[in-house]
């Protein structure tokens, strides 16, 4: 393992192809995956609507993945980077998991059961908080001046009356940093 020194070689090894049997492995299991991010997450911050879709169609629980760099959820992300055409991506993809629940991991069965619709479970992801900021989706796109993102996540369902911990609603957020625009 030298190079002709005493020094050790300090190449990093070659990364090994991606399997299906990997990516299904890190679709249920992404808190241990090998990089940094979920081939999703990278289409989402690409705004690559259609191979979001493709990717929730192989395997629709990674719905449910939070990204390891930001710790938010594939909502949050598209939602602060206002690709509505990705949300639009994850909103169909919800409303059809009630015909593909074959596809759903145990996780998501369960999510589904306890919400008894799709139309509730859509609502649940859309009000969900992050685990790194407290933050909505709505409120991520209102910080990041997003106004279509905002009006489309009304549109479905988000709820603006969602707080954080300290009473902050998603127009508050907007206020604090002069996103005065995203409330007209």
């Amino acid at each position: 393992m030298t190079n002709g020194s005493s020094l050790p070689n300090l190449r990093a090894p070659a990364e090994p192809a991606v399997k299906q049997e990997h990516l299904q492995w890190c679709s249920r299991w992404f808190s241990f995956a090998p990089w940094s991010t979920h081939p999703l997450f990278d289409a989402i911050e690409q705004g690559d609507a259609t191979t979001v879709t493709s990717l929730l169609e192989a395997d629709i629980s990674i719905i449910c993945l939070v990204s390891r760099r930001s710790k938010r959820s594939p909502w949050h992300v598209a939602a602060h980077l206002g690709h509505v055409n990705v949300l639009r991506s994850l909103v169909a993809a919800v409303l059809n998991s009630e015909q593909s629940v074959e596809k759903l991991n145990s996780s998501l069965r369960r999510l589904l059961s306890l919400t008894r619709t799709p139309e509730a479970l859509l609502l649940s992801f859309l009000n969900k908080r992050s685990s790194s900021d407290s933050m909505t989706p709505l409120m991520l796109a209102a910080l990041a001046g997003k106004v279509v993102a905002v009006e489309y996540l009304l549109s479905v369902g988000a709820n603006p009356w969602v707080c954080m911990a300290d009473g902050v609603t998603a127009l508050h957020v907007a206020a604090r940093h002069n996103q005065c625009h995203v409330s007209a």
